[in-house]
């Protein structure tokens, strides 16, 4: 699933991976959203709608308004992710306006999920981005009923702490890059592996960590994550994505398998320790990674050790610490996730497994209450002479 879908605004912020900056008037614009739908006292809801957009060639798309609408208190989103379907298969989705619950629209519409691309995303209440001058990314159009539609996938998950039931909507404005200014098409960086690997028993703190590289293999499409570059890649943008246990996030230039300071590359590392408020590092110029070098980067995550809650799920077998990692579950046909069943007290757990409530092992999940370690980011390919200088490319618009 190479463009991904759940993660989470990390990703958000950052496709968009420009500057906040007013739009050409002159831009032709899209206009999309999710619907209004409730979400329970206490609990998470993600929801997945799908729009076909008219459209005769292909749009190059050069920012976005995202308006996630509702929030309040404890009552807040936990993302809001877009794709454009490029498949072949547009009718497996559902009509227009009709929500689906979904975890990361992994399993919604059409089976090739590896046929998105991720157009981006926002976790706080209003975002606005527009990308450098020079760059946009592409929506292309496929037939649909002896139509042509771009193929739009709105991926809304929101938590409501609060005592009722809360209501929330999107509002979606896409913008067209300026004419005659497009000489390199933007692709999203959307590393997950390393969420494959996360499992940090009860009251421990553990570490995770991958590489982002050129040319390098790609494992990580089956967790929704997004292809690697084959060639050198100019990064413009990078930034974090975590739940509430993730205590750290960084990355770390690689030349082979050696980090080299941020200083000696000209280069700010990425740190996070607020999962909340992820920072975003744009590079400009942009930052060339070429073959044989790469970007790491780790996550530390906390099951109750310090200022974190423990982790808590319905045990199945007795005496076994529920939850499994990601990489046991997919390599043995699984599905994706291993993570136990959510619960607070031993009424959560009823009628499954032992029917305890015991702390259990944190590993990667769709939910709020499991975890991730995702490096969402934007990059666009090196020119013939490997760097990253957009002046002497043809125009694309």
């Amino acid at each position: 699933m190479r463009s991904v879908r759940h993660l989470c605004l990390a990703l958000a912020a950052l496709l968009a991976a420009a500057l906040a900056i007013a739009p050409p008037a002159a831009a032709r614009t899209i206009k999309l959203k999710v619907p209004r739908f409730v979400v329970p006292p206490n609990t998470d809801r993600e929801v997945c709608t799908f729009v076909r957009v008219p459209m005769s060639k292909a749009y190059d798309l050069g920012g976005s308004v995202i308006v996630n609408i509702g929030g309040h208190g404890s009552f807040t989103t936990h993302h809001f992710l877009m794709w454009a379907y490029e498949g072949t298969d547009i009718e497996r989705f559902p009509p227009k306006g009709q929500l689906v619950d979904s975890k990361a629209c992994l399993d919604f519409g059409p089976a090739d999920t590896n046929r998105r691309s991720l157009l981006g995303g926002a976790q706080q209440p209003r975002l606005e981005t527009r990308l450098p001058r020079g760059l946009a990314q592409q929506i292309k159009p496929i037939v649909s009923g002896g139509h042509r539609v771009a193929g739009i996938i709105l991926n809304s998950h929101w938590i409501n702490g609060e005592a009722t039931p809360q209501t929330a909507a999107v509002k979606v404005t896409l913008m067209s890059a300026p004419k005659h200014s497009v000489r390199q098409l933007l692709l999203p960086v959307f590393d997950v592996v390393a969420n494959g690997f996360i499992k940090v028993p009860p009251m421990e703190s553990k570490s995770v960590s991958w590489a982002w590289r050129p040319g390098g293999a790609d494992y990580g499409g089956s967790l929704g994550g997004g292809s690697y570059p084959t060639g050198p890649a100019c990064v413009v943008a990078l930034t974090s994505h975590m739940h509430k246990r993730g205590a750290l996030f960084t990355i770390d230039f690689l030349n082979g398998n050696t980090p080299i300071e941020c200083a000696d590359k000209g280069m700010m590392c990425l740190t996070a320790t607020d999962y909340r408020d992820p920072p975003q590092v744009q590079f400009n110029p942009p930052l060339l990674v070429k073959v044989g070098q790469g970007l790491r980067y780790t996550c530390t995550h906390d099951n109750g050790v310090n200022d974190r809650p423990i982790k808590m799920g319905c045990e199945e077998q007795a005496g076994v610490v529920p939850g499994v990692d990601a990489a046991t579950t997919l390599f043995s046909g699984h599905g994706t996730t291993g993570a136990a069943k959510r619960c607070a007290t031993d009424a959560d757990c009823a009628g499954f497994g032992t029917g305890k409530c015991v702390p259990a092992n944190l590993v990667f999940g769709f939910t709020s209450d499991d975890d991730m370690c995702i490096m969402p980011g934007a990059w666009y390919p090196a020119n013939k002479a490997g760097n990253c200088d957009l002046s002497g490319l043809p125009l694309l618009n």
